[in-house]
């Protein structure tokens, strides 16, 4: 197939080629295929077309449309949905956490691909070390503003400090999230 086009890019694109347009070049490059596919091949004495014919059945489809050059690495997506390259984080869809995927550089670019299919499920500019590129269209979309759930006082002095209002629930909030015990009624004032 690679001599194919290679004898089509010798012989039929000559810049004095009659074609006015794509179409036309086309035309008549699909024309000189069949003319050289239904000859006899001078070094295997077959005719290629009849030979295709005979050996599509063992033909199976190409597992992506990209092709495959360069060095691929395998990483497993960990349970942030990320996978690590160069010492840096990119993000893949969420469905892919525990899976296996195989990753690809290409022109300042890392391509996500699924390891069976050959399917390209991420793209990410590349990053420097010890940064991140992350998605939001990978995790469902953007991270919300608040908490996922509203302050939840459990003692009657945590009802009677929240009743304060959105500060008094903002500074537990806050404690929380630091992991300090925050306010105690029992601390003298």
């Amino acid at each position: 197939m690679e001599n194919l086009v290679g004898y089509a890019k010798r012989d039929l694109m000559i810049p004095q080629a009659p074609f006015g347009d794509l179409a036309a070049a086309n035309a008549a490059a699909a024309a000189w295929c069949a003319e050289v596919n239904g000859a006899e091949h001078s070094e295997i004495c077959a005719v290629s077309a009849e030979r295709l014919v005979i050996e599509r059945e063992l033909l199976a489809a190409l597992p992506s449309l990209r092709a495959a050059t360069g060095r691929l690495v395998t990483r497993k997506v960990d349970r942030l949905s990320c996978v690590r390259f160069a010492s840096a984080r990119y993000s893949v869809p969420v469905r892919l956490i525990g899976a296996e995927v195989r990753l690809r550089t290409d022109d300042g670019r890392l391509l996500v691909i699924m390891t069976g299919t050959g399917q390209v499920v991420a793209e990410h500019f590349l990053v420097p070390p010890g940064g991140a590129s992350v998605r939001d269209d990978h995790y469902g979309g953007p991270r919300p503003a608040g908490p996922r759930r509203a302050v939840r006082p459990r003692t009657a002095a945590e009802r009677e400090f929240c009743a304060l209002g959105p500060v008094a629930e903002a500074f537990i909030t806050g404690a929380a999230a630091a992991g300090t015990p925050g306010w105690d009624p029992s601390w003298p004032s």
